[in-house]
């Protein structure tokens, strides 16, 4: 389980390097890929130029939901950001 959601992880952040590379700098495609900042409209009209107007509301919804179903998933396998298993020593 740990295996697959580390590779969906690798193939999110891999489709979103394609799609915002040239539009936004290395440091804010990090960002981007770290969840935060989809919402800003200058960003968004930059990915307007790149998609259709309508796949962009799309990509950002399923990009939102993917962060979401990755942090869950990662809660309940006690996940460190690097997705490796955290180990609670006391």
């Amino acid at each position: 389980m740990v295996r697959d959601v580390f590779i969906e992880k690798q193939k999110f952040e891999n489709a979103c390097e394609i799609l915002l590379d040239g539009i936004v700098s290395t440091s804010n495609m990090e960002i981007l890929i770290s969840g935060m900042g989809w919402d800003n409209p200058d960003f968004q009209g930059r990915l307007q130029a790149r998609l259709r107007p309508k796949a962009v509301g799309i990509f950002v919804e399923t990009v939102d939901a993917l962060n979401s179903s990755l942090q869950d998933l990662s809660d309940q396998l006690e996940l460190n950001q690097d997705l490796e298993v955290c180990f609670w020593y006391e």
